[in-house]
């Protein structure tokens, strides 16, 4: 994982499912509510798409608890 600052990118390593991929998340307000907004790109050939999707889907799951947690806090 980069941190770069509002910014975080994830990027896979060797033997990892979802190699080579990377994973782009953002904190972001729109009219008061926080919303994560997450972008991926995977260059694995076909067979090792199914990992990446899996990978991006761990991301969703993780971005809807954070945004509970957030909601929860106010």
């Amino acid at each position: 994982m980069v941190d770069a600052g509002d910014v975080f990118w994830y990027f896979t390593k060797a033997g990892h499912p979802a190699h080579p991929g990377v994973v782009r998340r953002a904190l972001k307000q729109n009219n008061g509510r926080f919303f994560i907004d997450t972008q991926g790109w995977s260059f694995a050939a076909e067979p090792g798409q199914p990992g990446f999707k899996h990978w991006l889907a761990d991301f969703d799951a993780l971005n809807r608890r954070l945004i509970e947690a957030l909601q929860h806090r106010k």
